[in-house]
């Protein structure tokens, strides 16, 4: 009788443990907050949180915090502070980042490519015509975003041709077309999937390309 007096109120307890989860564990649905890097075309934007954000990239974090019950917060400062920053911990995630030995010592990158980076020499589309080919760029001045892979790929790509380019790094795309604009100079080295290069410039050459994680 005691043996089945105790299996009566084991089975009570295991039924109740099925039936009221909330019971038998605090509720943890709550999203985490996960600071995410953000870079905007424009710095001196009064308030980034107001410039809409879409595209693939923001559309995969996007899937990436549902299936996590994340919630982001974003932070907004240029490409190389955002990565010194991921370096600290003063953020937790940062999207599109291209995979390097020497990153991989400072980051743990997702298991998975978001996608493949190509990156171009670019033209306003107005000169094109004067842009027939590679040799046509040869020792011109190419403004490229400082401390990125598009950087390094298109310094590799002006030694193996000997194409004698001027780099030029700027901070922010804004400063890098501005620069293009006003003739200060020729062309600008971007991935071909940047949403602000528009119909103003066309490609020249492929000057690179490589893989993109979240570290």
């Amino acid at each position: 009788m005691k043996h089945a007096l105790l299996s009566f109120l084991l089975a009570i307890c295991l039924l109740t443990g099925f039936l009221s989860p909330a019971a038998a564990a605090p509720d943890d649905s709550s999203p985490k907050i996960v600071r995410t890097g953000y870079t905007l075309p424009d710095p001196n934007v009064a308030n980034p949180d107001d410039v809409p954000r879409t595209g693939y990239i923001y559309e995969y974090q996007e899937m990436v915090a549902s299936f996590n019950n994340w919630r982001y917060q974003y932070v907004y400062h240029s490409w190389g502070q955002l990565l010194k920053e991921l370096e600290d911990g003063d953020i937790d995630v940062m999207a599109n980042v291209s995979y390097t030995p020497e990153r991989a010592q400072k980051y743990d990158f997702s298991a998975f490519p978001l996608r493949i980076e190509t990156y171009y020499i670019f033209v306003p589309a107005a000169k094109a015509d004067d842009y027939p080919d590679a040799k046509s760029l040869y020792g011109k001045k190419v403004g490229v975003a400082k401390s990125t892979t598009t950087a390094d790929q298109l310094r590799k790509w002006n030694e193996k041709n000997q194409a004698g380019l001027t780099i030029i790094e700027y901070k922010d795309f804004q400063s890098r077309r501005d620069a293009l604009d006003n003739g200060d100079i020729d062309a600008i080295a971007e991935f071909t999937s940047r949403v602000e290069i528009g119909t103003y410039v066309v490609p020249v050459v492929r000057c690179g390309s490589s893989n993109s994680y979240i570290p």
